[in-house]
């Protein structure tokens, strides 16, 4: 048979005297102070001290730290309730089986019986507790309670926290938080018109690292638009940020070679970008008896030939006027 005396014992009784003579007392004085209708259930200490009794009784199982210890504290709880109970008038009564408990795993399994007979109350709960040594399994709770988003202004970057849980007194209860993801932020500019080309619609993303009160990492997707018929917006990369920039498609207007003609191109704005309103052909080379002198992508400004003075877009060569790049 087991010693039941000694210093854990009596620190277990003492304790758990305090907290129940501290809710007799509540009890007390809560009846000193209520009406009393007899029409409804009068309040009394019962239902405070059969909780009570009920939750220390599973805290003694959770928190015993061997086989042993585990019979020992139970057997103390039981007979401090009995006592308890017996000097007020009532039974409160424990009682429990150990049905399976090892060492050497820290685990096993405990039935817990508890009964609360009085004058004008009867109260009793059954219900198998796990025995962990001490231990408990948190895991259920990581990055899973009271998660937030912040920018940790330091990196630039976004941290996700959520609140830390640890085994104390064999329940899980929260102990501090926890960084439970790191979302990275990058400060980066991309383009898919290969910088500020009027001509193309393009759009510019634009990633930043975070700031104060961000909860993600700032994003920018840009594409070029037509303000109105004749103004385009126009996104480009500089560095690693996104600037816009104001372009008339109509001082685009210029002259302009395409293979052996010389066109004059006029622009407005269309879908996001500078777009041919109209073309108008200045010269025809070919059409010329000295084409000879003017083969492929060359232009003459009159029909007499150049005489040392070319239409913009084209450069003097060999008595003519020669388209250096043909576009169209």
């Amino acid at each position: 048979m087991l010693r039941r005396l000694n210093s854990k014992g009596q620190f277990f009784i003492l304790t758990t005297f305090v907290i129940v003579s501290a809710i007799y007392l509540i009890g007390n004085l809560l009846r000193s102070t209520v009406v009393i209708d007899t029409s409804k259930p009068v309040l009394e200490e019962y239902p405070y001290i059969f909780s009570l009794a009920w939750d220390s009784a599973k805290k003694v199982v959770k928190t015993s730290k061997n086989c042993r210890e585990l019979e020992y504290n139970l057997l103390e709880m039981k007979d401090f309730l009995d006592k308890f109970a017996f000097k007020r008038g009532y039974r409160l009564k424990l009682d429990f089986k150990i049905i399976s408990c090892s060492d050497s795993s820290s685990s096993g399994l405990v039935q817990l019986n508890l009964t609360l007979n009085a004058p004008t109350y009867y109260f009793f709960k059954s219900e198998n507790v796990d025995w962990r040594a001490g231990k408990c399994d948190c895991s259920k709770y990581y990055c899973n309670v009271n998660c937030y988003r912040f920018c940790n202004v330091t990196l630039g970057d976004i941290f996700v926290s959520c609140d830390r849980f640890e085994c104390i007194d064999g329940e899980c209860q929260v102990y501090g938080r926890e960084n439970c993801e790191t979302v990275d932020c990058i400060d980066s500019c991309t383009e898919t018109d290969n910088g500020n080309d009027p001509y193309i619609q393009g759009t510019t993303e634009d990633y930043d690292l975070c700031s104060e009160g961000d909860v993600t990492c700032p994003f920018q997707s840009l594409t070029d638009y037509c303000m109105n018929e004749e103004i385009l917006l126009e996104y480009y990369c500089q560095g690693n940020d996104a600037l816009a920039t104001k372009i008339d498609c109509t001082e685009l207007t210029s002259y302009a070679c395409s293979d052996s003609l010389l066109v004059y191109r006029t622009f407005n704005c269309t879908d996001g970008a500078c777009v041919e309103e109209s073309s108008k052909v200045i010269e025809n080379c070919d059409s010329y008896s000295w084409s000879f002198y003017c083969s492929g992508r060359a232009i003459c400004s009159t029909i007499t030939g150049c005489r040392g003075t070319c239409i913009p877009g084209t450069t003097y060569d060999n008595f003519c006027c020669c388209c250096v790049t043909a576009v169209g």
